[in-house]
């Protein structure tokens, strides 16, 4: 099983301009699904994350071999979309480590 470490930096301004903090943030809610699963199974990784710095972040432990999507949804404190959207990531994990480098070589 292998560890994922997420980061999101938050936004540091709003639609209008406006300057962004921390302290607008409600909370950042990180989820994940295998890529080939429906949509219908994002599952959410734990409670939401509230940031203290311009940064949000969350490890998950445990994760299966396969390709991972992953999203995070920052909510505004004031309800609004402003400080709202999400992004997504793939990731492969492998359950093997060491080896490598490859090499190739032509032989008669």
């Amino acid at each position: 099983m292998a560890k994922v470490q997420l980061s999101l930096p938050l936004p540091d301004k709003r639609t209008d301009g406006l300057a962004a903090t921390p302290a607008d943030v409600a909370g950042v809610t990180f989820e994940s699904k295998l890529k080939s699963a429906p949509a219908s199974a994002w599952a959410k990784l734990g409670p939401d994350v509230v940031p203290t710095t311009m940064v949000a972040s969350l490890t998950q432990n445990n994760v299966a071999s396969g390709i991972w999507s992953y999203r995070a949804t920052v909510h505004d404190k004031l309800g609004g979309a402003d400080l709202v959207f999400a992004a997504e990531l793939d990731i492969g994990v492998a359950n093997l480590t060491g080896g490598g480098p490859l090499s190739a070589a032509v032989v008669p």
